[in-house]
């Protein structure tokens, strides 16, 4: 019985301190960064293979071509959706798109705001200003602009390049206006603002309402009938806007009407775009296509900046001109010519042919 016993408890050991050593050398094969050792590493593995599939381009670009499409579509509809539910496009006059221009901009900045939404519907409305001329639509592509940089979270953000692209052809077009058509911008002050958008009636219905016997609802009652002065007929609060604004009109003088009184600073509008220009190339990766691409915009800012000196310059306004002369400067003094001769050169084919999807 002894010797039964002490063979079990042998066999008990041996086997304990067989399954501590197999344990011990499964361990020692796996070290603890994950690497083979030992035996493990000189065993047959299983070599799993996976089938490289390589894209064909002119599938991968149309494919790319048609999402471009896609998203333009999405775009359009969008903005003519934006622009059905701000206006009616009938009866349109600038008083009325005046009006909608300072209820949108005073809704800038408040809780529960959607700025891209606000954004979307100040460009419906710049779009439909085209046809009243640059008296009308600078201030609203102003407003615009001034929009789009709100977009911004925070200091290290930088703009969007389709968004920074839209905000250069925005300040192109009020450039054109100012250099080849000779217009000038002015300051609007708050008050002069007011008055040109809704030329002050709200302050008459209160002085109204406030020195009026009946009492207020008399007086905003009074003023539903609205009659037309010159014509002895009755006429809509939009009517009366339009009619006033013309008569203001009609009174300026030549000088006076070249005069586009705007809200913004379009030295700091220039100054902002090159600032955001020069902190997307910060960064984006510089091995990358998209920097690459990124480059060609530089042609089109230093053309802008050289405008908009030239505009400063005319209107001897020496501050904002040195300033943008000083912008241009940083962007041509390090360029090699025979590079920027090339990078100007693909600048003006995709302004001409547009983007290309390869």
């Amino acid at each position: 019985d002894s010797s039964s016993s002490s063979s079990n408890s042998s066999g008990d050991k041996s086997d304990i301190w067989g399954a501590s050593s197999d344990d011990d050398s499964s361990i020692d094969d796996v070290d603890q960064g994950g690497m083979l050792k030992g035996r493990a590493k000189w065993l047959k593995k299983e070599i799993i293979t996976t089938k490289r599939v390589r894209k064909d381009p002119k599938e991968q670009g149309a494919v790319q071509k048609a999402k471009a499409k896609e998203e333009a579509e999405k775009a359009a509809a969008e903005s003519s959706q934006a622009m059905k539910s701000i206006l009616s496009v009938e009866n349109l006059t600038p008083s009325i798109l005046q009006k909608k221009v300072k209820e949108l901009a005073a809704s800038r900045g408040r809780k529960g705001t959607d700025s891209r939404q606000v954004l979307r519907q100040l460009e419906a409305l710049a779009k439909l200003s085209f046809g009243f001329g640059p008296r009308v639509e600078v201030p609203i592509l102003m407003n615009v602009i001034t929009a789009q940089f709100d977009l911004q979270r925070t200091m290290d953000d930088y703009m969007a390049i389709k968004t920074w692209k839209a905000s250069a052809n925005y300040l192109n077009r009020i450039t054109g206006f100012l250099t080849d058509d000779g217009y000038k911008l002015g300051q609007a002050t708050v008050e002069e603002s007011d008055m040109l958008l809704v030329n002050g009636i709200g302050k008459k219905k209160m002085k109204a309402a406030a020195s009026s016997a009946d009492g207020a609802m008399a007086a905003v009652a009074a003023d539903e009938s609205l009659i037309n002065p010159h014509t002895g007929q009755p006429e809509t609060e939009d009517e009366r806007d339009e009619r006033t604004r013309l008569e203001k009109e009609a009174t300026l003088t030549e000088e006076e009407k070249k005069t586009i009184l705007v809200m913004g600073s379009y030295a700091l509008f220039l100054s902002s775009l090159e600032q955001e220009y020069v902190k997307s190339l910060q960064h984006i990766n510089p091995h990358t296509q998209e920097y690459i691409a990124r480059l060609r915009d530089e042609s089109m800012l230093v053309e802008l900046l050289t405008k908009g000196q030239a505009y400063y310059q005319r209107e001897e306004c020496s501050p904002e001109a040195a300033i943008l002369a000083q912008l241009c400067i940083e962007h041509l003094y390090y360029r090699h010519d025979s590079i920027a001769k090339h990078v100007d050169k693909a600048t003006e084919f995709y302004r001409k042919y547009g983007e290309v999807e390869m």
